[in-house]
């Protein structure tokens, strides 16, 4: 019996099934929500958080308000130093140091 181009193809993509099969991760079981890679490659179920979503969603609001600032702080970098500095020096006015090097009198 003689082979032809499409029986070879279909050996390969057999074959090629096959390989794919026993190398590809486990999946994590049924109701879990993420799995984790080991270093082996193989994939185990993350734990899930005691905390409810609403946590999350509220640490992450408060997260996303703080790089806010922190990128608004950046693109006023000078301003932003300045204002600190002064609250510094405002605030060190009435120590030892501050009335001898003159905070009281930086604006």
């Amino acid at each position: 019996m003689e082979a032809t181009m499409d029986d070879a193809q279909t050996l390969r993509d057999r074959d090629r099934a096959e390989s794919t099969k026993a190398t590809a991760p486990k999946k994590a079981a049924s109701g879990d929500h993420a799995a984790a890679r080991t270093r082996g490659g193989a994939t185990r179920p993350l734990k899930k958080t005691i905390y409810p979503k609403a946590v999350a969603q509220t640490l992450y609001g408060a997260a996303r308000v703080r790089v806010a600032l922190w990128d608004r702080a950046l693109r006023h970098l000078e301003e932003s130093q300045t204002k600190q500095l002064l609250r510094i020096t405002q605030h060190c006015k009435d120590t030892t140091f501050g009335r001898r090097y003159g905070f009281g009198d930086i604006r």
